[in-house]
């Protein structure tokens, strides 16, 4: 089986050589017709030569980022050593691939697993707090459960009948008499 670099070079090969016997026929040709003076055969040979120039990709520049020229091939198989084949640059590139996919995978299930055990201790925290609230509120009932029933009725009437605050200035507002009809 042939490389890729075996058949570029064997293409450069048969591309060069038609391409300059075409272009010392075309000059034979001009020269034969300059010397009869026809300037139309030159200005053909001078498209002919423009031609091949773009195929060959003679010109400085390339605008178009495509791979479409015999210059660009040969740049682009210049990586490739003669033991390259096209069967082996695709598994190295599908082992490329398959091992970032899989470094992802990992990344991803890392980054996963951190965002869940940091949401799970919050909401254990949160949970906790909870629970030492509740089981302050449940002591707090049972220590009144067991208190007298008059000690109960204390409390309660301090918070549900709060007694008076005492008045500064030890004054005491006379209470206004009532209207008295005679």
């Amino acid at each position: 089986m042939a490389t890729l670099k075996q058949l570029a070079t064997t293409k450069k090969v048969v591309m060069e050589e038609a391409f300059t016997k075409a272009l010392n026929k075309l000059k034979t040709y001009i020269d034969a017709q300059d010397t009869a003076g026809s300037s139309a055969a030159t200005d053909a040979v001078q498209a002919v030569s423009n031609r091949l120039d773009t195929l060959i990709g003679a010109q400085d520049g390339d605008l178009d980022k495509i791979i479409n020229t015999f210059n660009e091939i040969k740049a682009f198989l210049a990586d490739y050593s003669e033991d390259d084949t096209l069967k082996n640059l695709i598994d190295a590139a599908v082992s490329a691939a398959t091992t970032a996919a899989a470094t992802a995978a990992a990344t991803a299930e890392s980054n996963a697993k951190a965002y869940t055990d940091t949401k799970v201790a919050g909401e254990k925290t949160r949970a906790e707090g909870a629970e030492a609230e509740l089981s302050a509120r449940i002591q707090t009932i049972e220590d009144i459960e067991v208190m007298s029933s008059q000690q109960a009725e204390n409390i309660f009437d301090g918070i549900f009948y709060p007694e008076p605050e005492p008045e500064q200035n030890g004054e005491q507002e006379e209470p206004e008499p009532e209207n008295q009809e005679p």
